[in-house]
């Protein structure tokens, strides 16, 4: 099956006169991770970058910092179809059936931007404590300037560049200290906790037992929500070494051996077919249902698996 499938790409491919489309790298779905590898990888300018992903920017109702209703999800996504949609079937469990994730097809983790659009706005981090029980190489030492390089806390504090806590300022991703609105039952539910014993801290994202306090946001200073599309993605966009080709339903991994080299994948709007190879890498970022599914496509992985 798969010797068939490589054989029809090379004709394709000759057919075009032998024309092949290449770049260094080759990302394969633009949410959240993909976001991020797309202004990453483009950022020295030295590599050539192709994003393909399934549907375009999101709508601007996905800035909003609560999370978005189902029926919203449901009614107004426009990429709940073209073969996207999988049924995910659990034992004992039955899908609400207007919920969003019924079908994965229908979620709106399809645009750019991925899941980071659709969740809550708060910004809650793994305590330190957690991380050092990931193992080596894994631990708040070694994650802590990562956390840092991506972050950049939009006030600060004593008047100048200082960090409001254990947080990077001149990273891409927009946080707050606090919600830009806090509702008064918050504010009663901290006043509770309090009288029945559990201490309120200013910071969540430290090394503590139990606490409860207002907890830190990734809202911008107008309560809108920073996510991977706007922060990562949108200002790369305009770089010469960046494609980004959205409209694009990856349909299968070309290999060589256990050796990716490129990527099949349709149009949607013309259901024309087309092949692009890597010149170094194709880096598969498509969610946790699409990443296994193009995986399973390949003959060698069903043996192994």
């Amino acid at each position: 099956m798969v010797s068939v499938f490589l054989v029809s790409m090379a004709l394709l491919c000759l057919a075009r006169g032998g024309d092949e489309e290449a770049y260094d790298y080759i990302i394969v779905g633009g949410g959240t991770a993909g976001s991020v590898l797309a202004n990453r990888l483009s950022e020295s300018g030295k590599h050539s970058v192709l994003l393909l992903n399934v549907a375009g920017a999101p709508p601007a109702a996905y800035q909003g910092p609560v999370l978005l209703s189902d029926e919203y999800i449901v009614q107004k996504n426009r990429t709940t179809d073209s073969g996207l949609a999988v049924k995910i079937l659990q034992p004992g469990y039955r899908a609400v059936e207007a919920f969003s994730v019924k079908e994965t097809g229908s979620s709106p983790a399809r645009f750019l931007g991925g899941s980071s659009l659709v969740g809550l706005s708060l910004y809650l981090r793994d305590h330190p404590e957690a991380l050092d029980a990931w193992g080596k190489g894994w631990g708040w030492k070694e994650m802590r300037k990562q956390f840092h390089k991506v972050e950049r806390l939009g006030r600060t504090c004593y008047g100048g560049s200082k960090s409001c806590g254990d947080y990077g300022t001149a990273g891409l991703f927009d946080i707050a200290k606090e919600p830009a609105y806090t509702h008064p039952l918050t504010m009663d539910f901290l006043a509770a906790a309090k009288e029945a014993g559990i201490p309120e801290t200013r910071e969540l994202n430290t090394m503590h037992d139990a606490a409860t306090a207002v907890p830190p946001t990734s809202q911008h200073t107008d309560g809108t929500k920073s996510h991977a599309f706007d922060a990562f993605l949108r200002p790369a966009m305009g770089r010469s070494n960046l494609n980004v080709r959205h409209g694009a339903r990856a349909d299968r991994l070309i290999m060589d051996g256990h050796v990716c080299k490129g990527v099949a994948y349709r149009y949607l709007s013309t259901e024309e077919d087309r092949v692009v190879f890597a010149k170094k890498e194709v880096v598969l970022s498509s969610g946790y249902v699409y990443s296994p599914r193009l995986l399973f496509c390949l003959d060698w992985a069903q043996r192994r698996i």
